[in-house]
């Protein structure tokens, strides 16, 4: 008796996993039921009452053998598939310049628009400006790029550096001061490199820093005050992490979260006491910076803590503070989200880490963005996005893109620099027909 209800038991088992089996293999993807498909309760197929099971009567055993015994789970667990990760925001570096506009796209495309007098643009075709984005070139391993007065300079994600534009102090590091109307390479592998108005400052992939071009008031830092054609090292440290060079100082951070600068210092824009330095001098005793951006004339970083400072010229507001001049830090707001901030000539640009997008300074030209013509002396929110990827403040332009791949740009708009096929100046950002 025992050994019919152990067989009979092992037959129902082996008959509903069977059952199981068919009503997931007939569903839709991932085993479920395919769409509009009523489900219902499984149906015995020897009438329309709902499966029961009834105990048959004993009867003699079949034979079996272990191999035809169906080995059944004692329990099914069924585990979703995981979510998809979210597709991750679209990666730019955008720069603006004096006059011109340079940007790497997400998918590693270098693009160019603007002025072109002395060949900034970097498409060798010797037009003098242009008003709509136009590629530069056919490569698509393009990571980084830093565009200023007259020269740009952009990084593959190979490491190497390529210079472009006009060359009359030996700002492209070429060997020489002719000009380049597409990019040329200079040196051997970079990780990171800062184009000012007639210099320029490059970080080795070893750490080491390296710097060329106009010198006559020590903005390169080695301590000479010459000219430089080719690439000369700025000391021994092997452990410099980023720089960022303006028209007449560069500052520059450590790994170690110290934070230096050199140059002119004639309105506080070293953040040090005293004149102009013709090497790396350290700006106070903390060791928290993260990011550090030089303007005309004044500076301004970003903590670790997400505390934004600035210090120097204070003309227009663009430290993001009321008064004067600061010759020393300064704590701009009492926010601790800030991410990154761009210096241009006289406005400022950061980004939160909730993705809004801040301005402050001159507006004589829209370049706040804001949507009038007035100067702010404190950080206002340029409009209400809040996936803002990317920012930087011209001379009197700005540019910026958003994590769903879109570029905007706004402020004067001479020479096409804004990019959007017109010469009309706008106070609010507009949308770019290259990055739709």
């Amino acid at each position: 008796m025992k050994k019919s209800v152990k067989s009979a038991i092992a037959v129902i088992v082996a008959g509903a996993l069977f059952h199981f089996l068919s009503c997931v293999s007939a569903g839709g993807a991932e085993g479920f039921p395919p769409p509009n498909v009523e489900e219902r309760p499984a149906e015995n197929v020897e009438g329309d009452r709902p499966f029961a099971y009834d105990a048959p009567a004993e009867r003699p055993e079949p034979e079996t053998r272990p191999a035809d015994i169906a080995q059944v789970s004692p329990e099914f667990v069924w585990e979703p598939e995981p979510e998809p990760e979210p597709a991750p925001p679209a990666r730019f570096s955008v720069s603006a310049g004096n006059m011109h506009t340079a940007v790497v796209k997400s998918d590693g495309t270098l693009w160019a628009w603007g002025g072109n007098f002395e060949g900034q643009l970097g498409d060798g075709s010797g037009v003098r400006q242009r008003s709509n984005p136009s590629r530069i070139g056919a490569v698509t391993e393009w990571a980084y790029v830093s565009a200023h007065t007259t020269h740009t300079l952009a990084l593959r994600a190979d490491g190497t550096l390529w210079v472009w534009g006009q060359n009359p102090t030996g700002q492209l590091g070429i060997g020489s001061t002719a000009n380049r109307l597409t990019p040329s390479r200079v040196g051997t592998t970079w990780s990171s490199a800062s184009a000012g108005a007639m210099h320029t400052v490059a970080i080795s992939a070893d750490g080491s820093l390296w710097a060329w071009g106009q010198n006559n008031v020590g903005q390169l830092g080695d301590g000479s005050g010459a000219q430089r054609l080719g690439p000369v090292r700025i000391g021994p440290a092997t452990n410099w992490a980023r720089v960022s060079a303006h028209t007449f100082h560069t500052a520059a951070v450590r790994t170690d979260g110290t934070l230096w600068t050199w140059g002119q210092n004639n309105v506080g824009q070293l953040g040090v006491p005293g004149a102009n330095r013709f090497a790396p001098v350290q700006v106070g005793a903390a060791a928290n910076w993260a990011h550090v951006s030089a303007g005309w004339q004044y500076t301004a970083a970003v903590r670790a803590d997400g505390t934004l400072w600035a210090w120097g010229e204070n003309t227009h507001g663009q430290l993001g503070i009321p008064g004067g001049n600061r010759p020393a830090p300064t704590q701009v707001g009492t926010a601790t989200n800030w991410a990154y901030v761009s210096a241009g000539y006289r406005h400022t640009l950061a980004l939160r880490t909730d993705g809004t997008l801040w301005a402050w300074g001159q507006n004589n030209q829209g370049q706040l963005g804001d949507g009038t013509w007035t100067g702010r002396n404190a950080p206002v929110q340029v409009g209400t996005y809040s996936d803002w990827v990317a920012v930087s403040a011209g001379s009197m332009h700005s540019v910026a893109a958003r994590a769903d791949g879109t570029l905007w740009g706004w402020g004067n708009n001479i020479q096409g620099r804004i990019g959007d096929g017109t010469m009309m100046t706008r106070n609010v950002p507009v949308l770019l027909a290259c990055c739709r």
